[in-house]
């Protein structure tokens, strides 16, 4: 009976030990990570920042083989090309040929970053209001839109919720866009995306309900940009997340909006179902 309470003893001892020790692991894990530096691949013979992503090209390039104006061109893409890169050195993208093999380097600063806001499968999930009413949430990619006088897609959504008011259930549908592009068209500008719901009723008005919020793909952030009827829903407290990948991104984007609204939003929105 000793022998047994006294490893129980020494294996809490270590775990207690561990647990304590895990925070400060992983802090100092995140240090070494820092000062090395982002990780780094070698592109055509040229260590670059290993850094995939989508782009397009906002006017013909050239495609070069080392990263510099004088360097040799080796292809040219045409503005309005989707192209692929799988880093970056300085203001120079190393890129992908169409048949995914490495092809050469392309000036950054004419180049526009892009999302694909394709969703392979419903994002379902809980989320609450700002005054604590829960509600189910489901995100349904519906297709992409051409938007009129920008060079990129909007992908766009279904979001149904399902709110428990007590013993009452609200189930109601929305819609909800990302802009594959910087909605400000400039190379380092966030994407944006914004949840309507069609029809909401009040004293004075029977109008779209719009909540939009802004996404920084370099800083893996969402943040709470306005609304469209400001005595329906307001800043909520926590107007800054993170989201590193696109389905946490849309996540964060739905649950940012309940934490806008409240009951006063879900009786509104009720009195048009």
């Amino acid at each position: 009976m000793f022998a047994k309470t006294a490893t129980r003893h020494v294996f809490s001892i270590l775990l207690a030990i561990l647990l304590l020790a895990g925070p400060a692991l992983a802090a100092e894990k995140k240090k070494e990570e820092k000062k090395a530096g982002p990780p780094k691949i070698t592109f055509m013979g040229v260590e670059v920042v290993d850094d995939p992503g989508l782009h397009m090209v906002t006017k013909d390039a050239n495609v070069r083989a080392k990263p510099g104006t004088k360097a040799k061109k080796v292809s040219r893409f045409d503005k309005g090309t989707r192209i692929r890169s799988k880093g970056h050195l300085n203001a120079w993208l190393a890129v992908l040929g169409e048949d995914g093999k490495d092809l050469g380097f392309v000036y950054a600063p004419i180049t526009m970053p892009l999302i694909d806001g394709m969703l392979s499968d419903d994002i379902r999930a809980q989320a609450q209001t700002s005054d604590g009413v829960v509600c189910d949430y489901n995100v349904h990619f519906e297709g992409k839109s051409l938007v009129d006088g920008v060079p990129f897609q909007t992908a766009d959504y279904e979001v149904w919720f399902r709110c428990f008011l007590g013993a009452e259930k609200l189930v109601f549908p929305t819609t909800m866009f990302l802009t594959e592009g910087p909605y400000q068209m400039t190379r380092k500008g966030p994407f944006q995306i914004t949840l309507d719901v069609p029809q909401v009723a009040g004293d004075e008005y029977e109008e779209l309900l719009s909540v939009t919020m802004l996404y920084d793909a370099d800083k893996d952030e969402v943040r709470f940009e306005g609304v469209s009827i400001k005595d329906l829903a307001k800043k909520p407290k926590d107007a800054k997340r993170s989201a590193e990948d696109l389905p946490r991104v849309l996540a964060t984007a739905v649950e940012m909006v309940l934490a806008s609204w409240s009951k006063k939003t879900l009786g509104a929105i009720s009195k048009n179902l």
